[in-house]
């Protein structure tokens, strides 16, 4: 928590103190799995969602700094014994993506806007959750995980410094997590499609 809050801090510093800027919130759906070794895994879905600041850098493109708690992992459903289980691979995120966005110049209230960036996800739990019983595997997972975001949506005017916006992005991990002494050779990586619809307001002229 105290990290979150010192994020936080920095992105309100950030959008308060730079002239123009943008200070908001987003969340949304992720559809979380995993690619590597894994056989037969599915989706998991599951939710994200944080804040952001972003500061312009030219006219249509900012930096945007993110802070997300955000949820990933895998799934999978079997028979055993004639009973259907489920069994959730369940990992928690603060991830903190710095995106550069462009936002298309367009007539009237809405605008397309495309971002692009890396993330690094510091894991929070790691735990396995097989019928409802839950063990912790935080000490076989490893603790960062970098990736590379990518995404668009659009921008929608509401007043004159506030902007309500919705985006689809794709969160490719680039880190095999597996930190099991016992099995170092096996590997498996984070992908994540998310869903997200935000609100920001306007710093400045």
């Amino acid at each position: 928590m105290k990290r979150i809050a010192l994020v936080l801090a920095v992105l309100f510093i950030i959008a308060t103190t730079a002239q123009p800027a943008e200070l908001g919130f987003t969340g949304g759906l992720n559809m979380a799995n995993q690619t590597g070794d894994w056989t037969e895994n599915k989706t998991l879905l599951t939710f994200g969602g944080g804040a952001f600041g972003s500061v312009p850098l030219a006219p249509q493109i900012s930096v945007q700094a993110e802070v997300l708690y955000m949820m990933k992992g895998t799934k999978w459903d079997y028979e055993e014994d004639g009973i259907s289980i489920e069994e959730k691979f369940k990992l928690t995120y603060l991830e903190i993506p710095v995106l550069f966005k462009y936002e298309v110049p367009m007539e009237g209230s809405i605008s397309p806007l495309f971002f692009a960036g890396p993330a690094l996800g510091i894991l929070l739990s790691a735990k396995v959750d097989v019928a409802g019983i839950e063990l912790d595997v935080k000490d076989f997972t490893k603790g960062t995980d970098f990736g590379v975001v990518f995404g668009g949506g659009a921008a929608v005017k509401a007043g004159d410094k506030a902007k309500v916006m919705f985006a689809a992005r794709y969160t490719l991990g680039l880190s095999n997590l597996n930190d099991d002494p016992d099995d170092p050779d096996f590997s498996f990586k984070n992908g994540v499609i998310s869903v997200f619809g935000g609100f920001a307001f306007g710093f400045g002229p």
